[in-house]
Formats: structure tokens, sequence, C-alpha cells
């Protein structure tokens, strides 16, 4: 039975009009008188006796209405229930993620978390290296870019987005822009730790990197973004956060792009604990809620 068209039934046997039943609902009138005609089709029976008025409950609406109120209060049970548990989840949830997603996307869900769920403790590591889940001791949700294929995991791909070639503008003044099919000549690069990101070691979106000088290596994409800003190579970032926060950076060689999925990553018998199952949900909840949810 649908508990919906319940709730219009007790407001309309309570005021006895359909105006102040909606009115108690915060509904328009037609939505009252629709769902009490669903629910007597539902049932097969008149519930209410209509007259000038108002409506009278009949001998079977009355023999109902003790059944919804009953309905009713296990209904506000539930509500207090789910309540209370929100209050009273506790303990540590141990995130892993990069640098640049724990600050862009992570740190609103911090403080979501915080005012939710006031006894759930979180703890951060960030880190360009990829993580087992299934093996690092402590991790209960990864957040990266490569996607695991172990099917005893739990995976939710949060969103797509494109990478590109940046370089500042002191950099393209003095060194100008690579040419495609140089495989970046005369060029210098800034890039992750090889065991990081491997298969950017052997091309940048499709750009061989065979003939550039590497001028930094590094585990952190803030330090990353900050050498590119600075002038010291040419890196891949997304074009998203470049949109976002970095004008001040040029997108070379724009034909050389690929997509990259940032994915969530949960062990099955951790995802099994209410506290990391509501951290979860919080961190789905704010990508959607930036529009870039896949």
């Amino acid at each position: 039975m649908n508990w919906d068209n319940i709730r219009f039934f007790l407001a309309l046997a309570r005021t006895g009009g359909i105006r102040s039943a909606a009115a108690s609902l915060n509904a328009d009138q037609a939505t009252v008188a629709r769902r009490v005609r669903d629910l007597e089709a539902e049932m097969n029976a008149t519930l209410f006796r209509r007259h000038r008025g108002g409506y009278d409950l009949t001998r079977t609406g009355e023999r109902l209405l003790a059944h919804a109120e009953e309905m009713e209060v296990a209904a506000v049970a539930l509500v207090d229930l789910a309540t209370d548990t929100e209050r009273t989840l506790s303990g540590k949830v141990h995130i892993t993620t990069t640098d640049m997603l724990a600050e862009n996307f992570l740190l609103p869900v911090l403080r979501e978390i915080r005012d939710r769920y006031p006894e759930i403790r979180l703890n951060v590591s960030t880190s360009t290296t990829v993580m087992d889940v299934l093996r690092e001791e402590g991790i209960d949700i990864a957040i990266r870019s490569s996607r695991p294929y172990d099917g005893d995991l739990v995976i939710r791909r949060l969103y797509t987005t494109s990478v590109g070639l940046y370089a500042s503008s002191a950099y393209i003044s003095r060194y100008g822009s690579p040419q495609r099919g140089t495989a970046f000549a005369g060029h210098s690069l800034v890039m992750y730790h090889r065991e990081a990101a491997p298969r950017y070691w052997q091309n940048l979106c499709g750009e061989p990197i065979t003939c550039g000088t590497i001028a930094l290596e590094t585990n952190s994409q803030m330090l990353l973004i900050q050498a590119i800003r600075a002038g010291a190579g040419i890196g891949f970032l997304s074009k998203d956060l470049v949109a976002q926060d970095l004008p001040d950076l040029v997108n070379i060689l724009p034909e050389c792009t690929e997509t990259v999925d940032i994915w969530l990553v949960v062990h099955p018998d951790v995802y099994r604990t209410e506290r990391v199952r509501a951290v979860v949900d919080s961190i789905v909840r704010s990508f959607k809620e930036k529009r870039i949810l896949q």
C-alpha cells in the first residue's frame, strides 16, 4: 500500500475538507483529491462520503483510519531512528586521495560530514600513488584516477574530466610552443613520479616525451601546478581545474587531449559499516551537486 496515499487519507480524515487537508500537507487541492481516489482504487472501496460540508468517513474509511494511524506512528519512528542513527554514528574513516581532489572536492564534504555526523573522525591522506584498498591497512575509501578491476570491490565512477597540456605565458614567451610530432624536443616537462603515473612516461596526451627534458618530478599535484605556473615546464592538468582556478595557464597543443575517470573505491567488508556508507554517500552527493557526477 502506498504510504503517500495514506498520508493524504489521514489529512482529509482529520480535517474533513480538501482545502484544509491540502494546507496541512503543503500540497494543492487537486493532488489531495487524486491521492484519495488512488487509494480508493487501490483498495477497491469508498472511503469518504462527499457532501456540501466536506468529507465524512465511510464505515470502511473508519476501519482503515485505525490502521493508517498505526502506519503513521511506525513511519515517524523510522524517521526518528534514522535521525538518531545519524547523530550517533561514530568512529574513524580513513580516505586516501590526491591533494588536488582533497582541496577542490573533499573540503566541502568534510564540513558537511562534520555538521551531520559530529562523532565521525576523518583521516585524509594525500598521494598520487595508487593505494590498494584490499591490502593497505587502515584504508577505508580511496578516490583515484585508475580503476581497479577486482570484482570484490565496491566501485563508483565519480566523474570524468578531460586533461590537456599546459604551460605559463612566461614559458611560452621564452621557449615557444612545442610542435606536434617533435616529442617535446627543446622543451622542459614537469612530471609525476614514474611509479605514481607510469603511463604518462610514455607520452603526454598522445605526444611522446622521448626528446623532452624532465625538469621536475613530484608526487604532489599542488607542486606540479605551481611548477607549471612558475614557468618550470610543460605539464598535463585537468581542463576543469584550469578553467575554474588557473586562468593564467595556456593550453598548448589543444588537439592533444584525453579523458580521465575519477573512481571511488571501497572494500566490501568496510562498506558494510554505517559510518563508511554515510561518508561515501556524502562524497557522492557532493560530486553530484557540482554537476559532474556521471
